[in-house]
């Protein structure tokens, strides 16, 4: 009850806070108490899952690990990606325009300045990479809570990071392989069109910019595919297995794993069949080894193949 009351407290107290600041700054903008609301929400969503507020903060309780679990840990990991990106923008946003007040521009020239900024596709990609890195250290941080015996559990119900026999490395690889000739036979059959190119918000930063590149290579090759696993076969399969069953937790997590691709595979519908072979491959992996890091190569291996064939094919 404690939790719960100081927790509405510091939502009211930020929404109501962030809605004041951005209806001053932007008050020829009938949206800005309203933004200002959502980025409160944002905040309060980051400090709660980073545990981070003052009396609201609870007892860790390593022994459990379950549906509620598991559902806190794909949602934070999923808002806490969103939260760094606003939060590296809403930092070089104040940073920029403050530089600028103290120049004593005009506020039109600050706003400009400001937006010049934040619009360079250059700066999107290492915002992707922060926020991402931001919400793994959090879901690592939350993981290591379940304890060690139940992160390394030999059964459905842990949370897979543990030993695989060399075999299921040789099996990874030719999934890998075999995915990854699939989804070139589609793209063959079915070519990506160029409004789908266009319509994707990473081509700027691929066309563009080298740094913002490097970093959503960073991205898709390393960290991804080590996060992912550990989040949806590991803490989710974990989380909801006891529950409902190993075969039917195995189905709802992949699914919700391809759900969370649709941004990026919604202007080419096609680029599912791929997502969700590689998604089954791996969540077999699982199931069969009790374990994450198999599918962990498969899906460093299935990235790497899909971004060499994409610049092969242009």
């Amino acid at each position: 009850m404690k939790r719960s009351l100081f927790g509405a407290l510091w939502l009211l107290a930020l929404c109501a806070g962030g809605a004041g600041l951005m209806h001053h700054a932007l008050s020829r903008l009938a949206s800005g108490a309203l933004a200002g609301a959502l980025l409160g929400l944002l905040a309060f969503t980051l400090l709660a899952a980073m545990n981070a507020l003052p009396g609201a903060r609870g007892r860790p309780e390593t022994a459990r690990w379950g549906v509620a679990e598991a559902i806190w840990l794909a949602v934070n990991f999923s808002v806490l990606q969103v939260a760094g990106v606003v939060v590296i923008y809403v930092g070089i946003g104040v940073i920029v325009g403050g530089a600028a007040l103290l120049r004593h521009l005009p506020p039109v020239a600050v706003r400009l300045q400001t937006l010049n900024l934040l619009g360079n596709p250059t700066m999107l990609g290492p915002a992707i990479l922060f926020g991402y890195l931001l919400a793994c250290w959090w879901a690592l941080r939350y993981i290591r809570g379940a304890g060690r015996a139940r992160v390394a559990a030999d059964s459905a119900g842990g949370l897979g990071w543990r030993a695989a026999p060399g075999r299921a490395y040789v099996v990874a690889a030719a999934f890998a392989v075999l995915v990854v000739a699939i989804a070139m036979l589609i793209n063959h059959v079915i070519p990506v069109p160029k409004s789908a190119l266009d319509d994707s918000p990473l081509t700027p930063i691929l066309r563009h910019s080298a740094l913002g590149a490097a970093a959503l290579g960073v991205i898709a090759l390393i960290v991804a595919p080590a996060a992912e696993e550990m989040v949806f076969r590991g803490g989710m399969m974990g989380g909801l297995s006891p529950r409902l069953g190993v075969w039917a937790a195995a189905i709802l997590v992949t699914l919700l794993f391809v759900a969370l691709h649709a941004p990026e595979k919604r202007h080419y519908p096609p680029g599912f069949v791929d997502v969700g072979l590689m998604a089954t491959a791996a969540m077999w992996l699982r199931v069969r080894y009790q374990s994450i890091r198999p599918g962990i190569l498969l899906h460093m291996l299935y990235n790497l193949g899909v971004t060499i064939a994409s610049a092969a094919l242009g």
